[in-house]
């Protein structure tokens, strides 16, 4: 390098290290101006693209950063820093990102200032990320959906959609699935996409997945269902430069089988869960149930929080904080009470062994089943009965709600009468008989 080449390399090296932190500092709108090559074409391509999510905060923290070449209107400069940002979105959503920046980062200096050409994110090189022209586009019902362009990030794909409603009504999204190629099918990830509503006229879009795909990719799926539709947009977006997808692709008659399935045996997923949990536990088990996946889904939120991953808006934390409070509201509504004891059908149970044991063997073997609190001698002797008899009793034992029943003989002083009741048709008399859990058991506690 001649002497003059060098005095400029050592001239210029604050105004490059400037212009490397104020580019990072900015937003994506005012980075446009501040670009080159690969990047700013990006930028171009997604210029009207209106972020509903809005940057709370941005810091830039530097651990290292040296110009390392000056060379004409080239320079490269050593990095090692990390970018904090927060985010809200216009559902009152909040979310943190972590963008690691690393070198080299190359600059180029187009009409006497330095633009950032490339560098090194979340360990990715920006050139080898970005997919400028992508294949792929569909039209259903007067609506076009078009791949602008897609950047396989370190940690997440971002795939910029142009979206043409030549109809008269807006366009509300339902949901979204990002299609993955895999050895034999598609695997499918859920799919965000902002905004979620596109009025007529022409809109971009950008849908991001939270996974990292290799950069060799050939191709993803886009699959966006709008409101109210079974099925909407299902198209795959080339992501080589030689591929040979086809442009505009026909409308899809139907979901990939994969996703149909999915979705017809998501609403399934609660009944499977809450129907053996109520069969086996009863109300207080099914309390504890939902607030453990209240509990749950809070603290997958706080895990993405603190791994930086931004929150499209507060419903799923409404969602988990509501079935914490539902799920802790009925365990205290019916399970206090009875905590620690097996649940009501099993005070049934008890009381179909003491009246069995009561009238085939008589009340001092059935004394078992009584509070220990009770006087056994109160326990009335009952006349005996065929074993065949005082089966076919218990199979017509009647279940009865509280107030319906009135002890005539309180076993244990004290003992609450609204607990479980059941009634007997004896042949020689009507019988009542009441139950409280005692020592995490049922026991019967009086007679009727």
């Amino acid at each position: 390098m001649s002497s003059g080449r060098m005095r400029l390399g050592l001239d210029a090296g604050p105004q490059i290290e400037e212009a490397v932190r104020d580019y990072f500092e900015r937003s994506a709108a005012e980075r446009h101006e501040r670009s080159a090559d690969v990047l700013a074409e990006l930028l171009e391509l997604t210029r009207d693209f209106v972020d509903p999510t809005e940057i709370t905060s941005k810091r830039w923290s530097e651990r290292h950063l040296e110009v390392t070449k000056v060379d004409g209107e080239v320079a490269e400069v050593a990095v090692d820093a990390t970018v904090y940002m927060t985010y809200e979105s216009d559902e009152g959503g909040r979310g943190k990102d972590k963008l690691l920046i690393e070198g080299p980062v190359r600059l180029r200096r187009i009409g006497g200032s330095w633009r950032i050409a490339d560098y090194v994110q979340n360990g990715r090189r920006r050139s080898d990320s970005i997919r400028l022209s992508p294949s792929g586009a569909q039209q259903v019902d007067g609506v076009t959906l078009s791949a602008l362009s897609a950047d396989l990030q370190g940690g997440y794909t971002m795939i910029y959609l142009e979206v043409e409603n030549a109809g008269e009504r807006e366009l509300v999204l339902d949901w979204a699935a990002l299609g993955i190629p895999a050895k034999r099918a598609w695997g499918y990830v859920p799919l965000g996409l902002l905004p979620s509503r596109f009025p007529p006229g022409r809109t971009i879009a950008a849908a991001w997945a939270w996974t990292e795909l290799p950069l060799q990719t050939p191709a993803v799926r886009v699959v966006v269902v709008p409101k109210g539709k079974r099925v909407g947009f299902d198209f795959v977006v080339g992501l080589t430069a030689t591929d040979d997808i086809q442009r505009l692709q026909p409308a899809p008659r139907a979901l990939p089988l994969r996703l149909r399935t999915r979705r017809s045996a998501l609403p399934l997923v609660p009944l499977l869960i809450f129907v053996p949990v109520f069969l086996i536990g009863g109300w207080p088990a099914l309390g504890v149930v939902l607030f453990a996946l209240g509990a749950l889904l809070i603290g997958s939120i706080v895990r993405q929080r603190l791994r930086g991953r931004r929150l499209p808006s507060r419903r799923p934390a409404f969602v988990g904080a509501g079935l914490a409070v539902a799920g802790l509201a009925l365990f205290v509504a019916t399970g206090i009470e009875f905590a620690g004891c097996p649940s009501r059908s099993e005070a049934g149970a008890v009381s179909d062994r003491f009246v069995t044991t009561l009238v085939r063997r008589g009340r001092v073997d059935a004394s078992r089943y009584v509070s220990s609190s009770a006087d056994p001698t109160m326990v009335p002797a009952l006349p005996s009965m065929s074993e065949s008899a005082v089966a076919k009793v218990v199979r017509k034992r009647t279940d009865v709600t509280a107030g319906e029943c009135n002890p005539a003989v309180v076993l244990v002083p004290g003992a609450d009468t609204t607990s479980p009741c059941f009634i007997y048709a004896l042949p020689t008399r009507r019988l009542m008989v009441f139950t409280e859990c005692d020592f995490d058991e049922w026991k019967v506690v009086g007679i009727g």
